[in-house]
């Protein structure tokens, strides 16, 4: 938070302590700040303990994924006020937007990678990927979520309890995050 207001830069975190907030209340922290752009990040996990399963990926959202494809056709079925709500978020997304949360995804990726290399610490870019995370759904501006190692990975979790890592991850998520508002303002 210091460093990018120390760059004229606003953040806040919708939370600073372990306490669960739902992704449609970050959603709605989001919108109800006008924020400019949505950054989620995350611890990820597999069902089985492995050393497998391991690196960093960052998820963006393509609204048209939800649409069926091209000269197919499809239903939309709408089950309660929630899904009304998703549906009002999708119908009012601007290609723009949905163009400019993968461009955001690909500089937090790239800069996440990078500032780890740069420390000559070995990871696994799983790279960029689209999904329709509900925090996508109900976001109204450019937004990504960033997995930053699986705590089922022996030597991830390990990497994730000191706060060293841990910095050089938040430096290289910053970075992108600066990379993009550089080029996107």
């Amino acid at each position: 938070g210091s460093t990018f207001k120390k760059n004229g830069y606003h953040s806040l975190l919708t939370r600073s302590s372990d306490k669960k907030v739902s992704l449609v209340q970050r959603s709605q922290i989001a919108y109800q700040l006008k924020a400019d752009l949505l950054v989620s990040i995350h611890v990820n996990s597999t069902l089985s303990y492995t050393e497998n399963a391991w690196g960093i990926e960052t998820f963006f959202f393509e609204g048209h994924d939800l649409l069926p494809r091209r000269g197919k056709t499809g239903f939309l079925f709408i089950n309660c006020a929630k899904d009304m709500n998703i549906l009002k978020a999708l119908c009012t997304r601007t290609k723009s937007i949905m163009n400019k949360s993968k461009t955001l995804a690909q500089a937090i990726q790239k800069s996440i990678i990078n500032t780890l290399n740069n420390k000559n610490i070995k990871t696994k870019s799983r790279g960029i990927k689209k999904e329709t995370f509900r925090v996508f759904v109900q976001t109204e501006v450019p937004a990504a979520l960033v997995e930053v190692g699986f705590l089922t990975n022996p030597k991830e979790a390990t990497r994730l309890a000191k706060s060293g890592y841990r910095k050089l991850i938040a430096q290289g998520i910053y970075d992108g995050i600066c990379a993009y508002l550089k080029d996107n303002q």
